[in-house]
């Protein structure tokens, strides 16, 4: 079978793979969506996922201010800080919508728009935030977080993620 078929380059499709590492069902709820049950819960299933998580940000900015209105939720440091004992940074951090961004920059309302330096860090994520249904966000939500600054080189970092993760209520 070829790619068309649902194989990857390796010969493994996407169905095999997820029972493979999940052992899970791919349930049709009656609905017009699909439901996806997992064996593992919680923490359990978090660290097996960890391989196929994807990091949600796509682009890193620095500006000097932003000339918009809207609420942006708290990212990066800054909302490590927030949910743990790590001193945020400085510059203020923020993200949002790739397609926000890019909206941004097409009406001008980045000042001083550059890759290296600037008092408001902007991080462009593939997914809007997490939240509770009907509320703005006013951090990321802690998994999200977790999986943005997993690649992060400092050891403070490292082991504050590791706290949030294992201080965590998990639903199992």
């Amino acid at each position: 079978m070829g790619r068309g078929s649902g194989e990857d380059a390796c010969g493994t499709g996407k169905y095999s793979i997820k029972r493979q590492y999940f052992s899970s069902d791919l349930a049709d709820d009656g609905s017009k969506r699909k439901v996806i049950r997992f064996d593992k819960r919680g923490k359990e299933l978090w660290e097996q996922a960890q391989p196929f998580l994807v990091n949600p940000v796509e682009e890193r900015l620095f500006c000097d201010e932003l000339l918009f209105e809207e609420h942006f939720p708290i990212c990066g440091i800054n909302a490590l800080a927030h949910y743990t004992m790590l001193n945020p940074d400085p510059e203020r951090i923020i993200m949002m919508t790739v397609k926000q961004l890019r909206d941004l920059r097409a009406s001008n309302a980045l000042v001083c728009p550059n890759e290296y330096d600037g008092d408001i860090i902007i991080e462009a994520w593939k997914y809007p935030p997490v939240a509770i249904m009907g509320a703005k966000a006013e951090w990321v939500d802690r998994l999200s977080l977790a999986i943005s600054l997993r690649e992060e080189a400092d050891p403070r970092v490292e082991g504050e993620i590791k706290r949030l993760i294992n201080e965590m209520k998990w639903k199992d």
